[in-house]
């Protein structure tokens, strides 16, 4: 798919200190992904999650951020 508007990116800063990304994109055909980059492991992992509006996407993507990276994690732009 290709975009339809600029990519926002966004900091996720974790309670020990760990910065990873997050990234959300409007698609051609109006779908919103969010892309979640962060580490586990020792392995770099990312979820992207599809939604039909822009504040869902990120509603989906903080709440995966908390449950699965850091609940006290903070999210901010670049």
């Amino acid at each position: 798919m290709t975009t339809r508007s600029a990519t926002e990116a966004m900091h996720i800063i974790t309670n020990s200190g760990e910065v990873f990304n997050m990234l959300i994109t409007q698609q051609q055909n109006n779908t919103w992904i969010a892309t979640v980059i962060y580490e586990m492991n020792c392995a770099l992992q990312h979820e992207s999650i599809y939604q039909n509006d822009r504040d869902t996407a990120f509603q989906v993507a903080y709440d995966f951020i908390k449950n699965n990276i850091d609940r006290f994690a903070i999210i901010q732009p670049v």
